[in-house]
């Protein structure tokens, strides 16, 4: 496979002809390329620049003629990474300028021609002896005193002894390594030194082997010499430790953003570490602060750890007992090198606040105006000082409650301005540090000793969580019977009020009246509506009193007749009918008297009535005084 293609030459031209010329060739990207038949190979996108300046000639035929003048190429082949494939070409992009300039971009056919690589072959030029060199890897690092045997040395065994401790400076690196020496059987001898500390640990930085064996038909002996060193270390850049530097500490915070004590939530605790090795080999924090232990975070997509190495080391964590406010926690970093640094940052928990449980509520259903009585229990750890609830949203007020033997116990009136039908209540709490919640919601699973061993002894469940509410009933338009109402009848036709007075907390929508025989001969419809807008006859708009106009004829009878008066509120509640009497009786005729004045019919009654008994008593007085009869009996006829 090719990863590397670089090629860069030039020069200048002088003498009779002056100029310059070069070449610069470098694998500028990899990555995909399709071919003539649109088939996706991997190439290398091989960029080859070439020019070639002439400047000036004092005279002769150089170059084929070619005079002063400059020419530049330059192309781009897209070449297959494997280096064993034929016709690796599979496009090839140029642009050339000067005498003959041209550009182009073509796919060349038959390209690329895919070759299976071949093994190569070894040539045994020793005879039947294999030399295997020191590769694999190192379980545990070497010390001195240590003696082991290579694995995978059957025909040619090494013994391996570790002398002593040192440093072995390499391209630019003091490796720390420990040197050792060692005895192939009787044909040789070897040394060396093996890197003990850093990313390299295990590698060989330098070996020296001397190998005499057998060589030929006739007895004959070979000398076998063989020096391997470390020439050059391209990555990672500190290998060693003193080019180490300690990982730092930069925040500590919290992926959520806050976290509530008494086991209130779990929340990420996030720490991120700088290092400029890029070797941080592991993070803890110090929990105790927070009544946990010493706990390890990673950097490895686990536990809350949203990207992997991000070198933002994280934890999941809760809070299980009391501790609220700015808690200082420590953090300790330490890389490969077990170069350690400790920091501290700060982090908040929340006090959480009380928790309703236990609740009850009767009665729940009703109409405005029900008195409704509550009876519940809270919790906290720092203990509930209060308990209320608040109406104030519907035109009510804060209603507190009152602890009885560990049971909150209040009661209040459902305000006139609450909406019929489901309502929620609000409930206020707060607890002995004066952390208030607004809730409207109870934990029915209440205590719950399982999710108390995870969560901690002060956690409410919030497995089951209810709503807390009531069913407002409502009522219809309250209609207030006026009584009896008398209306006169005279001779023609005359239009009366009819004024009754309806109320609904909800408003008013629709009120009517069944007008019966003082129905208007304009309308049709016995039912008629009645007003409270200032029209219609309505006196005064907004007043609560409803008016519809009666008409009165001469032909109506006289005597009492029903009215029925209904309303419906603004929720279409409607009020049962209300029978309202209405007497209809004579208009009295008047008369005029002596000098303009009038008299009423009831007093010319009352004139003539006098009249008659004074002309009857004038009768019985002259009746009274005639001569007796023969029989001496007066005209009664007593004696």
């Amino acid at each position: 496979m090719t990863v590397t293609d670089d090629l860069h030459m030039d020069g200048v031209i002088t003498g009779d002809a002056q100029g310059s010329f070069g070449i610069v060739r470098t694998i500028e990207e990899t990555g995909n390329q399709a071919n003539a038949t649109q088939q996706v190979f991997l190439v290398n996108v091989i960029h080859q620049e070439t020019w070639f300046n002439i400047t000036g000639i004092n005279g002769g035929n150089f170059f084929d003629g070619q005079g002063v003048g400059a020419n530049h190429n330059r192309t781009w082949d897209y070449q297959v990474v494997q280096s064993d494939w034929e016709n690796r070409t599979v496009r090839l992009v140029w642009e050339e300028t000067g005498a003959d300039p041209s550009s182009g971009d073509e796919r060349p056919e038959n390209s690329p021609i895919q070759v299976n690589a071949t093994q190569p072959e070894s040539e045994d030029l020793l005879g039947n002896i294999s030399i295997s060199r020191e590769t694999g890897l190192m379980p545990i690092p070497m010390i001195p005193g240590d003696t082991l045997r290579l694995a995978g040395q059957d025909e040619l065994a090494l013994i391996v002894t570790a002398q002593s401790t040192g440093n072995d400076p390499r391209d630019g690196f003091n490796l720390h390594v420990v040197n050792w020496t060692g005895q192939y059987e009787n044909v040789g001898t070897a040394s060396g030194a093996i890197i003990d500390q850093g990313p390299l640990m295990g590698l060989l930085s330098s070996v020296y082997r001397v190998l005499e064996i057998p060589y030929g038909e006739e007895n004959e002996s070979a000398n076998f010499t063989e020096s391997q060193v470390v020439d050059r270390i391209l990555s990672p850049s500190i290998i060693t430790a003193e080019n180490n530097t300690a990982p730092q500490l930069i925040d500590i915070y919290f992926e959520e953003g806050i976290i509530y004590g008494e086991g209130g939530s779990a929340a990420t605790l996030v720490a991120h570490i700088a290092d400029a090795e890029l070797n941080v080999d592991s993070v803890t924090v110090d929990l105790t602060p927070l009544g946990g232990d010493v706990t390890e975070l990673n950097d490895r997509g686990l536990e809350g750890d949203s990207t992997i190495g991000d070198n933002r080391f994280s934890t999941r964590i809760l809070v299980p007992g009391l501790e609220t406010g700015n808690i200082t926690l420590n953090v300790t970093a330490t890389d490969t090198w077990d170069v350690s640094s400790s920091g501290s940052g700060s982090i908040e928990v929340i006090n959480l606040g009380p928790r309703l449980l236990d609740f009850e509520i009767l009665p729940d259903t009703g109409p405005r105006g029900t008195q409704m009585i509550i009876n519940t229990r809270a919790y906290d750890g720092h203990g509930v000082t209060s308990v209320e609830l608040d109406l104030r949203d519907v035109g009510g007020q804060m209603e507190s409650f009152d602890l009885v033997e560990g049971v909150w116990i209040g009661n209040f009136t459902v305000p006139n301005s609450m909406v019929p039908g489901r309502q929620v209540l609000n409930f206020v709490l707060t607890d002995g540090l004066g952390q208030r919640t607004f809730t409207s919601l109870w934990h029915a699973d209440g205590v719950n000793s399982t999710m108390q061993q995870i969560y901690g002894p002060h956690h409410i469940s919030e497995n089951v969580m209810k709503e807390i509410s009531i069913d407002v009933v409502n009522s219809a338009p309250t209609i207030t019977n006026p009584g009896v109402l008398s209306f006169e009848r005279g001779e023609g036709s005359s239009t009366v009020l009819l004024e009754v007075a309806i109320a609904d907390v909800d408003g008013v929508l629709v009120a009517r009246a069944n007008l019966g025989v003082f129905t208007p001969f304009t309308s049709q419809d016995t039912w008629q509506n009645m007003y409270d807008d200032g029209s219609n006859g309505d006196k005064t708009a907004n007043d609560g009193i409803y008016t519809a106009q009666m008409q009165l004829r001469s032909s109506i009878p006289l005597g009492t007749h029903e009215i029925i008066v209904q309303a419906s509120d603004s929720y279409g509640k409607v009020s049962p009918t209300s029978s309202i009497a209405v007497q209809l009786v004579q208009e009295e005729n008047v008369f005029p008297g002596p000098e303009g004045s009038i008299l009423s019919t009831g007093v010319m009654i009352g004139l003539l009535v006098v009249f008659g008994i004074g002309v009857a008593a004038v009768l019985f007085i002259s009746v009274r005084n005639k001569p007796e009869n023969l029989d001496k009996e007066d005209r009664f006829g007593f004696k």
